[in-house]
């Protein structure tokens, strides 16, 4: 029979009592009654349009206003950074990040 109170702390482990122990987990484990079959008391179905369903077009529509796409109308920087970088270099970076982080708002 399980006991959860064993092992006890700083007992030194005993075979014979790890073995019982994970025997009777295994009994109670067995002991879980497994059902058959699943039953189902009843199914009810939406008319077409309200069980979001969406179409073709509008699906389109969407991935087309509402993805990175977004971002397509933002250029890229197309300039090198002095070394060490100026004012003027951090502030274009600044400028089209700005710019980005506008774009990709939804």
């Amino acid at each position: 029979m399980f006991d959860p109170n064993l092992p006890q702390d700083g007992t030194p482990l005993d075979a014979v009592q790890m073995r019982n122990q994970l025997n009777g987990l295994k009994a109670l484990i067995d002991a879980i009654p497994i059902p058959a079959a699943a039953q189902v008391d009843g199914a009810t179905t939406l008319p077409p349009g309200t069980s979001g369903e969406v179409t073709f077009a509008a699906l389109s529509t969407e991935l087309n206003n509402n993805t990175s796409a977004n971002s397509n109308g933002v250029g890229t920087l197309g300039f090198f950074a002095n070394d060490p970088p100026n004012q003027s270099d951090v502030q274009q970076i600044i400028d089209k990040l700005d710019e980005l982080i506008n774009a990709l708002r939804r």
